[in-house]
């Protein structure tokens, strides 16, 4: 029996229509204008059938042959060649089928729960300042045009509170912006830029201690590349869907809500905290003042002291027991 196919050289992407026979002895012969060629099975490839893909045929000196027709090609082989229909027949049993879909959906489970935040984090800590200086002051525009208000705290006070950046390593890296209108809150952002709200220093009464130790918080998440992890995870957790389901228009979208509106998972508000509480002892400040910090928000706002494994972020209970541990 004949087979078609097109013959491809390995020299050039020029394809050459062909026959091919299978005789006796397991001589194959395959012909086309110019084309004389005579091999055996031993000699040649035939790639596994999966489904109606079109199979490669490897012969010598990198030339292949194309063949589409699937079933052509088994009947000619039958009897000569039998491990190409292998995957072919794994493919067409159900129940290979199913466990196939089933492995593929705990792969991707696995791959957004765990695999992608350590695959982030390694892709965080090699992006170049650049990248991170555009997307934080990006970010930033987006939020202070929509979001933002302007302060009202007395210049004396925005002095007081920008001189405590004197004690920080590296303080040039880093710029304050005083705002106002999201209640008692401080965050920080890629490139570097910090707010804090006019709320939180009315509510430190005067502890500037405290409100070091919030912005040596804050610090911590973009020395630990948070915001960039927590990014890069939203980006290729979107691209994984978007493959699936035909849809990344949302994806740029996607991408400045995981900055903007970035709620930090347990481990990295624990790796804030243990940064903010070394900055705090090497410059003279007591952690306790953090501490305290947590001890008012749990006051103004019990909620904040539940314990559930499903609660974003740790219980402040549990990181002030942290801090104050020696």
């Amino acid at each position: 029996m004949k087979v078609t196919g097109e013959y491809f050289d390995g020299k050039s992407s020029l394809a050459h229509p062909v026959e091919i026979t299978i005789i006796e002895d397991y001589v194959v012969m395959v012909a086309g204008e110019g084309i004389n060629i005579k091999t055996t099975l031993d000699d040649i490839h035939i790639s596994s059938r999966v489904g109606n893909t079109p199979r490669l045929i490897k012969l010598q000196e990198d030339a292949v042959i194309h063949i589409g027709d699937n079933d052509a090609l088994d009947e000619a082989i039958s009897g000569f060649y039998h491990a190409s229909t292998r995957a072919h027949k794994l493919e067409s049993r159900r129940s290979v089928v199913l466990l196939s879909i089933v492995i593929l959906v705990l792969g991707v489970v696995y791959f957004i729960v765990d695999g992608s935040s350590r695959l982030a984090k390694v892709v965080a800590y090699n992006l170049p300042a650049t990248v991170e200086k555009k997307i934080g002051t990006e970010a930033f525009k987006y939020i202070d045009e929509g979001i933002l208000e302007a302060s009202k705290l007395k210049e004396e006070k925005q002095k007081e509170i920008s001189a405590l950046f004197t004690k920080f390593d590296g303080a040039k890296e880093y710029k304050l912006h005083f705002r106002r209108g999201i209640g008692i809150n401080a965050f920080a952002l890629p490139s570097g830029d910090i707010v804090i709200t006019d709320e939180l220093i009315e509510f430190s009464e005067g502890n500037n201690d405290m409100i070091f130790g919030v912005l040596a918080h804050e610090i911590g998440h973009v020395k630990r590349k948070h915001s960039m992890q927590m990014m890069v995870k939203a980006s290729m957790v979107g691209i994984l869907v978007g493959y699936f389901t035909g849809d990344v228009s949302t994806l740029a979208t996607t991408l400045m809500s995981s900055v903007v509106q970035a709620k930090y998972s347990r481990e990295f508000e624990k790796e804030a905290d243990a940064f903010a509480k070394e900055t705090m002892k090497k410059s003279g400040v007591d952690p306790k003042n953090l501490a305290l910090f947590f001890e008012k928000m749990s006051k103004k706002d019990p909620t904040h002291i539940e314990t559930g494994y499903f609660d974003s972020h740790p219980a402040n209970q549990e990181r002030i027991d942290a801090l104050l541990a020696p």
